[in-house]
């Protein structure tokens, strides 16, 4: 009786410190899951040291406080952004919610006349990835310096974004989103400047969809493209980023000859169709 008493006290606490491993990994997992609702993190290549980025706590000034006249500003576009949710530019938003890099070379694709993809562009993939880390880390600090509430929180209204709402939401200034979108948009047109204009308005609409969410004011826009900017500049000056830079360059260059390859190799085809149409 004695042995099957502790037998039993045994099984159950095995039992117990299953479900226990069995819920810290659910937790886990969950806590995964916020963190990823926006995209996966990448994890490449980090190019400067975290504290030799120029950290946006330093040279941003604070946000506006909501006694502050520029809030003003900051509240009409906020009420201005609610007003595009009820167009087609809310489906927008939600999927520039993402910020793996295999949405951003979908995103850019079109501004650069070319169907980028990480299986294709393994180059620069890699350079994107690790550009979005070491913009990211510039502004960490500052985020949690400001803490400033985001507009869903300040004025206690719900988002279209629901999933996200619980997930930082005293870290709107400067925006992330709008630091990763503008790094890459000043990237992208180092790489093909020939649609530099076209890159960058693709970068200004990823980091307006942030403010028709209400995660985002506009001067948290601004200032993670500011921050962005700057931060280029330290990445861009540095000689390791530089030769990923080049390589990037040259597989953009030849990916670009071998679609004109074949666009050549087509067009004899499509003469001779529409030649037996006119013939018709």
């Amino acid at each position: 009786m004695q042995y099957f008493s502790v037998k039993s006290r045994l099984v159950l606490t095995l039992w117990l410190a299953a479900l226990g491993a069995i819920a810290l990994g659910q937790d886990k997992a969950s806590a995964n899951e916020k963190k990823s609702q926006s995209g996966s993190q990448e994890r490449g290549i980090s190019f400067v040291e975290k504290k030799k980025m120029p950290q946006a706590s330093v040279f941003l000034p604070a946000p506006p406080e909501p006694s502050d006249p520029a809030f003003a500003r900051d509240s009409i576009l906020y009420v201005r952004g609610k007003a595009e949710r009820g167009t087609a530019r809310l489906d927008t938003a939600l999927a520039d919610v993402r910020t793996d890099v295999a949405y951003y070379m979908t995103r850019f694709s079109g501004a650069m006349h070319c169907k980028l993809s990480t299986q294709k562009y393994p180059a620069l993939a890699e350079l994107m990835a690790g550009t979005l880390n070491d913009v990211r880390a510039s502004i960490a600090s500052a985020k949690a310096q400001f803490a400033r509430p985001r507009p869903y929180v300040h004025f206690n209204e719900p988002t279209p974004d629901p999933v996200n709402e619980a997930y930082s939401p005293n870290a709107s200034y400067p925006s992330g989103h709008s630091v990763r979108a503008w790094a890459l948009a000043i990237l992208l047109t180092s790489i093909d400047p020939k649609h530099g204009e076209e890159i960058a308005r693709v970068g200004y609409d990823i980091c307006h969809s942030r403010v028709v969410l209400g995660y985002h004011y506009q001067s948290d826009v601004e200032a993670g493209m500011l921050a962005a900017s700057l931060g280029m500049a330290r990445l861009m000056a540095d000689s390791l980023y530089q030769q990923y830079l080049e390589r990037a360059r040259t597989e953009f260059a030849e990916q670009k000859k071998i679609s004109e390859l074949q666009k050549q190799k087509k067009a004899p085809g499509q003469k001779k169709k529409k030649e037996k149409k006119k013939k018709m």
